[in-house]
């Protein structure tokens, strides 16, 4: 009985020192991952910006009705733009 409880502790120590290994590279890899989220964001902002002045240069609506939205666009794109240079 004895010797399985040290030989059960060893397995988990080294099972705890194999993700202690692991942490840099998931780290990373959650980085990576967070920062291509970010730049679809930042794509997506800048793309819908995009349409926003195609519909004010056509015509469809007037200034004064999209104008909160292209706003709150305007600042989601540099608050995106400014996490994906940070990052």
């Amino acid at each position: 009985m004895l010797r399985s409880r040290r030989g059960t502790r060893k397995r988990l120590w080294q099972a705890g020192l194999k993700c202690l290994k692991c942490l840099p590279r998931a780290k990373a890899e959650i980085g990576r991952i967070i920062k291509n989220k970010i730049d679809i964001c930042e794509t997506e902002a800048r793309e819908t910006q995009y349409w926003l002045a195609m519909i004010l240069e056509v015509g469809w609506l007037a200034r004064e009705d999209l104008n909160w939205e292209y706003e709150e666009c305007s600042e989601l794109l540099a608050i995106f733009t400014s996490i994906g240079k940070s990052k």
